[in-house]
């Protein structure tokens, strides 16, 4: 059923489909006799307090951004697991067009592992903030709320982004089957390059230097980006 099996596969071997982990999991709650949302039309609620949207304000304000601009990015451009790392040259010209094109703002999420690789992106694009090891989860998810989308890695970021709301630009590798963990719910765009190697589960590829994700190209996910901007600008 995709969910006991960790990667099934059609008769030639390519990777099946799966229904989205969150949907999957409800189902477990049906014999309790809980009413299930239909596949895909969950919500999360993160139940943000006004303490919790009070802090976002303040702090957009401290940094001088406008807390009610558009177009400001969330972006998650790095992964604890390098088979997840979209190559870090290739957002930075994703980034330095979008700033230039349509004044985005980007903001960088993650954790404190993250902070040397997130800053020299920053620099390279020119503008932007750091945000990586400074906000606590709910901290992050209130500033992330005052963001038009996201765009990045599959990775936690990704997820709280879709809990507060932001539809993404996902870039996905071949590690795992597709649809499981792509962003919840519909107006998402997932990039994903298919492989043969597929389904390997690595959380470092070297033999085959991340020919999943580095099939993903530049004009790829720059038009999805333009079409995400295009519904708040």
């Amino acid at each position: 059923d995709g969910f006991s099996k960790r990667h099934p596969r059609d008769q030639d071997g390519t990777l099946i489909h799966l229904p989205f982990i969150s949907d999957q999991l409800l189902v477990v709650l049906s014999p309790l006799g809980i009413e299930l949302p239909p596949a895909g039309k969950g919500r999360f609620c993160l139940e943000l307090s006004e303490i919790d949207k009070k802090f976002a304000f303040d702090w957009y304000r401290n940094n001088d951004i406008d807390p009610t601009r558009t177009g400001i990015v969330a972006v998650g451009a790095w992964s604890n697991m390098a088979s997840k790392r979209w190559p870090i040259d290739r957002y930075k010209q994703i980034l330095r067009r979008l700033v230039r094109e349509y004044k985005i703002f980007p903001i960088f999420f993650g954790g404190t592992e993250e902070v040397n690789e997130l800053t020299i992106l920053r620099e390279d694009v020119g503008c932007g903030i750091v945000t990586a090891g400074v906000f606590n989860i709910r901290e992050s998810a209130a500033v992330m709320a005052r963001a038009s989308f996201y765009l990045g890695n599959d990775t936690g970021t990704m997820h709280l982004a879709v809990a507060v709301g932001l539809k993404c630009v996902a870039l996905f590798s071949g590690r795992e089957s597709p649809g499981r963990w792509y962003p919840y719910g519909e107006g998402h765009y997932v990039l994903q390059h298919r492989v043969d190697c597929e389904g390997c589960m690595l959380s470092d590829c070297r033999l085959e230097q991340m020919k999943c994700l580095r099939g993903i190209e530049t004009p790829q996910v720059l038009s999805a980006a333009r079409e995400l901007l295009s519904r708040v600008l």
